[in-house]
């Protein structure tokens, strides 16, 4: 599975998984790079933006190199998630 322009990726970075849609794909120093739409990115914003006040500088990822990211089969996750979910409400009313 390639990744291209509207592909659903994700990237797991120092303990933070993410989801986003790609957005743009370029070649750069013969590394395809991406830009990706992420969402549901609170909690990396707020991680960001502690460690620009700590820094004084902007140490957000914009750009992300192929080897950043992994495509996603949407459905699949979906399917996942709600078996994750459906698993979550059994062992929850067994309590």
């Amino acid at each position: 599975m390639g990744i291209d322009i509207g592909s659903v990726v994700y990237n797991y970075h120092h303990g933070l998984l993410r989801f986003g849609t790609v957005r743009e794909k370029f070649v750069e120093n013969k590394w395809t790079h991406f830009r990706v739409d992420w969402v549901q990115d609170q909690v990396y914003n707020e991680g960001v933006e502690w460690t620009n006040h700590l820094r004084n500088e902007d140490t957000r990822k914009y750009t992300f190199r192929a080897d950043e990211i992994r495509p996603v089969e949407l459905d699949h996750l979906k399917a996942v998630v709600r078996d994750l979910d459906d698993t979550t409400e059994c062992v929850l009313s067994e309590q």
